[in-house]
């Protein structure tokens, strides 16, 4: 276990992540290692919330002044209307998983160059979404009958900013993956393969379509999933993308093995679930420069395991991905210089003492 600031005192920042479960969350101890190899003086806390108490908790953090907080599932979606604004790309995303208090100046003038969450474009969920912007119209008319009684995340200066930096983790993931010049694979102009139609699954079609990719796939049980992802996607890229069941997937008479990327952003092979993948024909490989698994527990992952058996020459788990989101919000937060230190080091660092045994 990392240790935070090893003394608390009345100006140690609050941060947090919040979640539901969370007890399984490395966050904490992520943030604690920068923020010890930053000198910054915070603590970060875990927070579990459930759906029905997510605006409640959202109102009741910034009221105690915490400046900045992690949001995983189930929230991700369900928390942008809570919000004062949200950053371009987390509206392309769909998703928010950073917040960072307006308190801060710097992120004041932000929020004055961005739209109000009711002018967003918004991801395929717009059922909850309608359900939560009714909530905040209801709040703001009764701001304008009962003043006394404002909202404060609901006012034009005061409340939190959402971002997306898990986007930023898949692309630094790869760019920063240690791989020979011959073999070596990037976004741009590849065919990327997504397998997964989920939360996941749309931070790395963004990724790969923002950093140029060619052709993306996507692969997925539920066809509908699949096509609601093209379509979100194409609205903000001119990108060809073919959709696939996983059997149609593994199926090389009809998908000749042409990727230079595989992106796995499914539950398959989630802790004891280590024998599973969605890749079943591991011909689909042939042609394949990277296998990146987005699941970090089991550390080796079955689809990562036949990637490599297969001969794939870059192979990746979650954890680096983990990381570098991690390190971009705690950048945002705290606008620290991310030269200062080798941050490939730090994951290294991190991963012996978090997966010591």
């Amino acid at each position: 276990m990392i240790s935070q600031n090893s003394q608390i005192n009345g100006k140690t920042a609050a941060f947090g992540v919040i979640g539901n479960p969370i007890s399984h969350t490395l966050s904490p101890q992520i943030h604690a290692h920068f923020a010890q190899l930053y000198n910054i003086n915070m603590a970060y806390l875990p927070f579990c919330v459930q759906e029905e108490q997510l605006q409640s908790a959202i109102n009741g953090a910034f009221a105690l002044g915490i400046r900045g907080l992690n949001i995983t599932v189930p929230h991700k979606i369900a928390v942008i209307p809570h919000l004062l604004a949200v950053d371009k790309m987390a509206t392309r995303v769909g998703a928010v998983n950073t917040l960072v208090s307006s308190e801060n100046d710097e992120n004041n003038e932000k929020v004055k160059k961005t739209k109000n969450f009711e002018q967003f474009e918004q991801k395929v969920e717009k059922v909850e979404l309608e359900k939560n912007s009714k909530l905040a119209e209801k709040s703001q008319k009764k701001e304008k009958t009962a003043p006394n009684e404002r909202n404060i995340l609901n006012t034009p200066k005061n409340g939190y900013i959402g971002y997306n930096t898990d986007y930023i983790g898949i692309i630094r993931t790869i760019e920063n993956t240690q791989q020979s010049a011959q073999n070596a694979a990037t976004f741009e102009n590849s065919h990327v393969a997504i397998i997964g139609a989920g939360g996941s699954a749309y931070a790395a079609a963004i990724a790969a379509a923002e950093k140029s990719a060619k052709k993306l796939t996507v692969v997925n049980r539920t066809t509908e999933n699949a096509i609601a992802l093209a379509k979100h996607v194409k609205k903000y890229y001119n990108i060809s993308i073919d959709l696939f069941t996983p059997q149609d997937f593994n199926n090389i008479a009809q998908n000749p093995p042409n990727y230079d990327i595989i992106i796995q952003t499914t539950t398959v092979g989630f802790a004891n679930g280590v024998n599973g993948s969605l890749v079943s024909n591991l011909a689909i490989f042939g042609n394949t420069k990277l296998a990146f698994d987005l699941i970090y527990s089991p550390w080796q992952t079955q689809f990562l395991q036949d990637a490599k058996f297969a001969g794939v020459p870059n192979v990746v788990n979650g954890f680096p991905m983990l990381v570098h989101q991690a390190f971009a919000a705690f950048q945002l937060w705290h606008n620290v210089n991310p030269q200062a230190h080798d941050l490939e080091e730090q994951i290294e660092k991190l991963s012996k003492r978090l997966y010591a045994d």
